[in-house]
């Protein structure tokens, strides 16, 4: 009974009280500093998880192209960029409208 009479807090006057409450409130800090720690790790974790499977589907949009040949992997890449090829195509269709339409 000793033993659990000192483990016990004392909260007798208002000073142990704040002080009890303030303890309370370090370790509650703490513990959120843990849980916003641990949140933003899962997050991360889902992101690249979530890229890794776009990386994944992309992948098997090109061996799918490719049909497994991937000799032609590095011509693939020599094509440019889609604003360059959508910049071409509009170019191209802008000058096609207007001879068909004059």
């Amino acid at each position: 009974m000793d033993d659990i009479k000192h483990r016990l807090i004392s909260l007798e006057t208002p000073t142990d009280v704040a002080t009890a409450l303030a303890e309370q409130a370090d370790s509650i800090r703490k513990k959120i500093e843990q849980l916003t720690a641990s949140l933003t790790v899962i997050e991360q974790l889902k992101e690249r998880e979530k890229c890794q499977r776009i990386v994944k589907e992309d992948w098997g949009l090109i061996t799918e192209f490719t049909n497994g040949d991937l000799s032609m992997f590095p011509k693939l890449t020599e094509v440019g960029n889609i604003d360059t090829a959508t910049n071409a195509f509009l170019s191209f269709s802008g000058t096609y409208f207007r001879v068909f339409l004059t």
